[in-house]
């Protein structure tokens, strides 16, 4: 685990990370939907599983609770190929024209400190250098008026993801796809950092939870 002059010194030195008022550790990347496919796979992922699921339960339900086992079993094969191949073609389809609509990227801003990370979705509009103002602005005012800093920051967000560290079970380092996967029970987090923060970002965030599985 860094010590808290090695954290400072990185993070004073790096281009892309600085501190918060609060002393968070804050970065923006801006995910080019066009060009890395990683959230286009994880969407596939999660219909995948849904569907399969689906698929399952009525094959469960047309064997009669297993009293036909291979009349259950072709019915769930009939769903699954169905089911795949319409959402398949609606992702395909719809992927491309959310993109345009974000211009084809997804502006995330991330907030770390020794307890979590915060994964928060940014209108697509804003570019790197605002987001980071209008944050540390809000940060900034939140010693005075709260509700001020809330309206600030808050017409910024999408969404947002937090992931405390000391309930993160599994981690998955992708170092080419810029992604670490931080996942806990109730939330699957994906924290992007360019390569040069890349090693820095790992280190703090595996170092930090102590319990999870390490995959990389």
């Amino acid at each position: 685990m860094y010590t808290e002059e090695n954290i400072r010194n990185y993070v004073e030195n790096s281009e892309n990370l600085q501190f918060d008022p609060r002393g968070n550790i804050i970065w923006v990347f801006e995910y080019n939907l066009f060009k890395n496919a990683g959230i286009l796979i994880t969407v596939l992922k999660i219909f995948f599983f849904i569907i399969l699921g689906i698929s399952i339960f009525v094959g469960f339900i047309s064997s009669g609770f297993f009293e036909y086992f291979s009349e259950g079993f072709y019915t769930s094969l009939q769903v699954f190929g169905i089911m795949s191949a319409i959402m398949l073609i609606l992702i395909l389809i719809g992927y491309p024209i959310l993109a345009l609509m974000k211009g084809g990227k997804y502006v995330v801003l991330f907030v770390m400190n020794e307890d979590g990370i915060e994964h928060i979705e940014i209108q697509q509009e804003k570019d790197k250098t605002k987001v980071i103002n209008e944050f540390a602005l809000a940060v900034s005012l939140l010693t005075g008026n709260a509700s001020i800093a809330g309206t600030q920051f808050a017409a910024l967000i999408n969404t947002s993801l937090y992931s405390k560290f000391k309930s993160v079970n599994n981690i998955v380092v992708s170092k080419k796809q810029k992604t670490i996967f931080v996942n806990s029970t109730f939330a699957k987090n994906q924290i992007y950092v360019e390569k040069e923060d890349f090693d820095f970002v790992e280190g703090f965030i595996i170092g930090h939870c102590e319990k999870a599985e390490v995959k990389k």
